[in-house]
């Protein structure tokens, strides 16, 4: 019971060619092919979302892949609580040969819960500082709450996933499947998610002054967080 919706956004390999290949697989609903780039992916998010029929969506990034018993297993979360927003794994980092990299953006040894959070008490812990459901390839989430985002997080172009999923886990539960089940392609000219540039400093303090007063915040917690950036940007 899987639908698929292929987006372009007028890639300039041949990705077009490869998405019509499947054009006769009654699986796939949508083939969209861009005749010029958007330049956010965002938008195409939202074009995919809105298309989308069933109740659970997965934005599967292109140049990301999947165990096999990814959507086993973030299926089960969901289909356990109801009332949560979304599933999430973890994610392995791996080099354009899909080759294991010996990091990871997910801070292990720091959160060590049930895996079923609060969505306001998840968003305190790990949606602050940084965004750290940092790839969508590796999140499961109901179509229902989507409808109740703001799309302010169009307005940004490489922070708006944060906003977005911090919309999201406000709604209801977040729940974690504590396994890699996703890989990440890491590219030599990608911006890791320590190294800051001044392009991503503007979309980071503005989102991050969202989420501080929606989470109520108080001056001084405001404050800390601003000396915490500070140390990050000096680092990158």
């Amino acid at each position: 019971n899987i639908e698929v919706i292929m987006l372009d956004d007028f890639s300039t390999d041949n990705s077009a060619e490869i998405m019509q290949s499947y054009k006769e697989d009654e699986r796939v609903s949508h083939i969209i092919i861009n005749d010029k780039n958007t330049g956010n992916t965002f938008k195409q998010w939202e074009k995919g979302i809105s298309l989308a029929k069933g109740e659970y969506i997965w934005i599967a990034e292109s140049d990301d892949d999947a165990s096999p018993d990814f959507l086993t297993f973030l299926m089960k979360k969901l289909l356990e609580y109801p009332d949560a927003t979304l599933a999430f794994c973890r994610s392995q980092m791996i080099d354009t040969d899909g080759k294991p990299l010996n990091y990871s953006w997910d801070e292990t040894k720091r959160y060590k819960g049930r895996g079923v959070y609060e969505g306001k008490d998840f968003c305190l812990h790990r949606m602050v500082y940084k965004n750290l459901l940092y790839n969508a390839s590796m999140i499961v989430f109901r179509k229902q709450f989507y409808h109740n985002i703001n799309n302010a997080y169009q307005n940004y172009r490489h922070s708006g996933d944060w906003l977005f999923w911090f919309e999201m886990c406000m709604q209801g539960k977040v729940c974690e499947v504590p396994e890699e089940l996703n890989r990440f392609r890491q590219h030599p000219a990608k911006v890791s998610n320590e190294a800051l540039e001044c392009k991503d400093l503007e979309e980071i303090v503005e989102i991050q002054e969202i989420i501080s007063s929606r989470l109520q915040l108080s001056l001084y917690q405001r404050s800390c967080l601003r000396g915490r950036q500070s140390k990050r940007l000096n680092k990158s």
